[in-house]
């Protein structure tokens, strides 16, 4: 039985990286470990992507789904019960707009294409993979994290969950960058 997925243009991690650093640099954030997210998707978006649109929307209008993007209108959706825990920091919350901030990012030009396939996508081609590197890389940036010597504080000074830390670090070891 075949599933449907969606498959992207391929991006490595460090395409991804060097994608999240212009972001940061962009909006003026290269050497601030905590991104402002929200301040960056409420007000400053569309110096990114023009036509970008945030939406915080009723939590039943979205069951099951915490946010969602749809590039191909350069909209943002988001739960209310999740744009409130975002708005005060939770790491999970945060993490979750990050990832759909990098499918406007990622994803907004490029059409993603639809696939039957009874494999997996070759992460490297998959949009989540994609969207959760972009996430992980614009919050908590390489250059930023060797920086602090690989601090004991590191989650509470990127704003981010010691799973997300945890797989940041993995992934650039397995890179060979850290």
């Amino acid at each position: 039985m075949s599933t449907l997925s969606y498959m992207a243009a391929p991006m490595s991690r460090a395409t991804i990286r060097h994608t999240a650093s212009e972001v940061r640099k962009l909006f003026g954030f290269s050497e601030t470990p905590r991104f402002p997210l929200l301040h960056v998707i409420e007000n400053l978006l569309p110096q990114l992507i023009p036509d970008a649109v945030f939406e915080v929307v009723d939590s039943d209008e979205m069951k099951g789904v915490y946010a969602e993007a749809l590039p191909a209108m350069a909209l943002i959706r988001v739960r209310l019960d999740v744009y409130m825990r975002a708005r005060l920091g939770n790491p999970r919350d945060n993490f979750t707009l990050a990832h759909e901030l990098g499918h406007l990012v990622l994803h907004t030009d490029h059409r993603l294409q639809r696939i039957a396939t009874p494999a997996k996508v070759k992460p490297y081609l998959d949009p989540e993979w994609q969207a959760n590197a972009f996430a992980g890389e614009l919050l908590v940036p390489l250059e930023l994290f060797k920086k602090l010597k690989h601090s004991e504080d590191a989650c509470n000074i990127f704003g981010v969950s010691k799973k997300a830390l945890d797989v940041q670090t993995k992934a650039w070891r397995q890179e060979g960058v850290l």
